[in-house]
């Protein structure tokens, strides 16, 4: 049985965690992404196109690299995640054509594609070597707050450099990512874990794929799960990375405003994802679950149907079931499904999932902005995030208050 590392060995290896989870989520310059591009000649069509090529991207790359981060090594899959972020960042930083957007759009992909799932999974399979996997919630927790807080304080900062020059944050990007690279070549490689009775854990082998998304499909459990991280995760990626921007522009804000406003939707939402998770242990989480699933059409319809800045309250009410999104889909995901060692590439089937919904509807929510404005896209949103939350909420008393030991499973 592997030996735990000593306290001073375990307090690096978290700093290193945290420092390459906190450099991954660094992107400052998204609170002036849609401008930037509108800047170098791009429309909203083009804009769309570009999502749905981000999608597809990890569409198509988040299985294989689920399989080749539990196969090969999660550690470089980190590391590898970083620097698709540089490099992405860096052709966003030069580029001037479609074409090159689109290239920078596949490597954020690849990088998304290979950092899905892994992280966790090597966060909570590293604190069960080191027999810390109760603790989980806390570390996962303290990481994730760590990360929210640095954002918050980079968005703001990026708002205020973009009203001198887009550029800025941009190039300041690519710095910031590269640094999780050489942080991530310094993690402790995974070793083979063994089981309670002394057998090493059996590596995931890629045939086991097709039988995890069969499992996926036939259990009733595990599919009302994805599900509701589907609508949840759709939700905060069309606030974060689609609708807010032209919506902050057709209000009349400055570059500065966007990244106060982003600042305080990343750090309200920070708060209450740690808060959050210390109530992921409770038995029953359709309070919580049924909150989030009402906030996200209810956020989407203050937005679109009030006039002015006074709609700026929804945008801000989102940062409810953003902060919740996280901690809620995991718990729910991993209380219906229990094989360790397939974890990462288990979550990697559900982003799948996620971005498929996503590429479906970037294209056509982004034809509603191009033509008909923010408004009448957030409407179309409201309308569509209603629906999915009224077909999921029968689910909730069926499987709301389902606990981890009852599958078997370790929170994750």
């Amino acid at each position: 049985m592997e030996k735990s590392l000593s306290k001073s060995a375990r307090t690096r290896t978290l700093f290193l965690i945290y420092l390459r989870q906190t450099s991954a989520a660094l992107i400052i310059y998204q609170p002036i992404f849609i401008p930037f591009l509108l800047h170098r000649g791009m429309d909203m069509i083009d804009i769309a196109l570009l999502q749905t090529a981000y999608n597809l991207g990890v569409l198509l790359l988040d299985i294989p690299t689920g399989y080749v981060a539990d196969r090969w090594g999660r550690k470089w899959a980190l590391a590898a995640t970083n620097l698709s972020l540089a490099v992405g960042t860096a052709l966003i930083c030069l580029g001037h054509t479609l074409s090159t957007f689109m290239i920078a759009e596949l490597f954020y992909a690849l990088a998304i594609a290979l950092d899905s799932g892994t992280h966790s999974a090597y966060l909570f399979e590293w604190l069960r070597r080191e027999k810390l996997e109760a603790n989980y919630y806390r570390y996962d927790a303290l990481g994730t707050f760590i990360y929210l807080i640095t954002s918050t304080a980079g968005t703001l900062v990026a708002g205020f450099y973009a009203e001198k020059d887009l550029m800025i944050p941009v190039a300041a990007t690519i710095a910031l990512t590269f640094i999780g690279f050489p942080v991530a070549c310094l993690l402790p490689s995974q070793k083979t874990i063994e089981t309670p009775g002394g057998q090493p854990e059996p590596r995931i082998v890629l045939s086991d794929i097709l039988a995890i998304v069969g499992e996926t499909l036939k259990t009733p459990g595990v599919r009302w799960a994805v599900g509701v991280t589907v609508i949840w995760f759709w939700a905060r990626q069309y606030v974060n990375l689609i609708i807010s921007q032209p919506y902050f522009m057709s209000i009349n804000l400055h570059f500065s405003d966007f990244g106060i406003l982003y600042s305080i939707l990343t750090f309200g939402s920070g708060l209450i994802a740690f808060f959050s998770r210390r109530f992921m242990k409770l038995p029953d989480l359709r309070p919580l679950t049924a909150m989030g699933l009402v906030l996200i059409p209810v956020s989407f319809a203050i937005m679109g149907l009030t006039n002015g800045q006074r709609g700026l309250a929804g945008f801000f009410l989102f940062a409810v079931p953003y902060g919740l999104c996280t901690a809620i889909t995991n718990t729910l995901l991993n209380r219906q499904y229990s094989r360790h060692e397939s974890r990462a590439t288990f979550l990697s089937i559900v982003d799948t999932c996620v971005r498929l919904v996503a590429s479906i509807l970037a294209l056509g929510l982004g034809w509603v902005l191009a033509h008909y404005g923010p408004a009448r896209a957030l409407q179309v949103a409201m309308l569509l995030s209603s629906v999915m939350a009224l077909f999921l909420m029968p689910g909730l008393f069926r499987f709301g208050t389902q606990t981890p030991e009852a599958k078997g499973s370790p929170i994750l």
